[in-house]
């Protein structure tokens, strides 16, 4: 009886190949952009930008997030990374837009896994007065007790999940430079920041508040891009 010829060795090429190609697929935008089809959510780390006229994460961060059809959950940080665990105090700032209330739903989980707390905190422009407006400050008050009421029942809301959550409300002319002192004010950990994309550019485009919060605090950052 004739001995079996040795097996050959092409499972252990094509192995290799297919290592060879995810790793171009971690540095080709047109192959991150092909690998994330089909995904309801794509998740990437970035490096704190610098502050700059134009935003950018990084050239394949920014092609995910601009070329993509997919919510992408960026982590930002000055290091290696973030640890969940060391998140105790959550800062979600929110306007009412759609992408920013879909960032509660992102810090929920967070500090659910944690017990951590909540801080939902919105920054309410002031109303612009007219020479005729006698009643101008009125306006104001009513319109800020309105607003806390919302943030007063949304707190209470995302409290019922069995989660830690307060509410905070300031008014300023410039929501960003607000969220950056309320910060540095208190202890937090983690902020977590809603955005969408305003179409594919040359670069990032998402919004003044966002980039000004994303190249000037260097607490760890969840940012959530939707399209």
């Amino acid at each position: 009886m004739s001995e079996r010829p040795a097996p050959r060795a092409r499972p252990q090429r094509r192995r290799r190949r297919r290592r060879e190609r995810r790793a171009d697929a971690t540095g080709h935008p047109r192959d991150a952009l092909a690998a994330a089809k089909g995904y309801d959510l794509v998740a990437i780390d970035a490096r704190s930008p610098q502050p700059a006229s134009l935003l950018s994460l990084g050239c394949l961060n920014d092609r995910i997030i601009n070329d993509g059809q997919t919510d992408v959950l960026v982590v930002v940080s000055v290091g290696e990374g973030i640890s969940c665990g060391d998140a105790n105090r959550i800062l979600v700032p929110i306007n009412g837009l759609e992408h920013s209330m879909a960032a509660i739903d992102v810090a929920a989980c967070l500090a659910r896994h944690n017990e951590a707390e909540v801080v939902l905190f919105h920054v309410a422009r002031p109303l612009v007065a007219t020479w005729a407006d006698s009643t101008h400050n009125g306006k104001n008050d009513q319109a800020l007790t309105a607003i806390t009421g919302v943030m007063r029942g949304l707190a209470k809301q995302i409290g019922g999940q069995g989660l830690r959550v307060t509410h905070r409300v300031r008014t300023s002319d410039d929501p960003g430079a607000e969220i950056l002192r309320e910060a540095r004010r208190d202890d937090y950990q983690m902020i977590v920041l809603g955005a969408t994309t305003r179409g594919a550019t040359a670069h990032l485009a998402l919004g003044a508040t966002t980039q000004e919060v994303l190249t000037q605090e260097h607490t760890p950052i969840v940012l959530l891009v939707s399209h």
